[in-house]
């Protein structure tokens, strides 16, 4: 697994050159619609599948926390992640929240899903993925590498030492 770098641009910039600025270069070449759901696995280290199903009564905006339910983990045990200690995080999920209504108000319908195009369920584009990081100079990665960049950039908020 590879690591990428921290998104707030510290220290922690991964393995073989993959700094902030490469996770940045790479997300002005994905869709756009992919941006936030690509930089909330970056933040939070959480699987594809887990964020592609996160639904807006998962998030706590009062606790500034958004959860993962018992069960729709690979563990099958329960997690929650403390957005509202991550600005960028923070700013992306009220993002995704101000977009839901738009989509709302023109279908007379509720939308679901905190990663959304047009209200439906976030697809992951693979295509589109692959385009990003050919782009960017980095071909071959996948967005599960990102969960190394995420533990790293935890641990080191925590001053712990995680292996290489």
């Amino acid at each position: 697994m590879q690591a990428w770098g921290n998104p707030s641009g510290g220290a922690g910039s991964g393995r073989a050159g993959a700094g902030a600025g490469i996770f940045e270069g790479l997300l002005k070449h994905l869709p756009g619609y992919l941006r936030p759901f690509v930089e909330a696995a970056y933040i939070t280290g959480w699987r594809r599948s887990e964020l592609r199903w996160l639904r807006w009564p998962q998030v706590e905006w009062e606790g500034g926390t958004i959860r993962l339910e018992r069960g729709t983990t690979k563990s099958g045990e329960p997690r929650s992640f403390p957005f509202a200690v991550d600005p960028r995080l923070a700013a992306r999920l009220h993002e995704q929240r101000e977009r839901a209504p738009d989509y709302e108000r023109a279908n007379d319908t509720v939308c679901a899903w905190v990663f959304h195009r047009n209200g439906h369920q976030v697809r992951w584009n693979c295509d589109g993925w692959k385009t990003a990081c050919r782009k960017t100079g980095v071909p071959g990665r996948l967005l599960h590498d990102l969960r190394r960049s995420a533990l790293r950039r935890l641990a080191a908020l925590h001053g712990a030492v995680t292996p290489d």
